[in-house]
């Protein structure tokens, strides 16, 4: 399995929101998001502002700051890619269920198969 940088984008977001929800929120994590945000997500605007109000607001109001950053998570997620999440989802439990293609000499009595 691969590295999906929108997956890890999103933890990390989580991550960043709820310490500084917890007022622990550190320089280094702070930067790392802006860091991850400029690799993973220069052709979106709508991120890279929210993690630049995000850094701004954190200068004065870290509880605040987070805050804003989980919402605009939770919106930015939406309805529709949540829908679309649930159907990969169910598609992987039913291809799973399916099984792999069994090969004759699995089906074979006298070998244990």
């Amino acid at each position: 399995m691969g590295f999906d940088p929108k997956i890890a984008f999103g933890l990390r977001l989580t991550k960043v929101s709820m310490a500084a929800k917890a007022g622990q929120l550190g320089l280094r994590d702070r930067l790392n998001l802006l860091t991850d945000a400029l690799a993973f997500f220069r052709e979106d605007d709508e991120v890279c502002a929210a993690v630049l109000v995000f850094n701004n607001l954190c200068q004065r109001d870290q509880v605040a700051a987070g805050e804003q950053l989980g919402a605009f998570l939770q919106s930015y997620i939406g309805p529709a890619r949540f829908a679309r999440a649930i159907a990969t989802e169910a598609a992987l439990h039913a291809a799973e269920a399916a099984g792999p293609d069994m090969y004759a000499w699995q089906q074979r009595a006298d070998i244990n198969g």
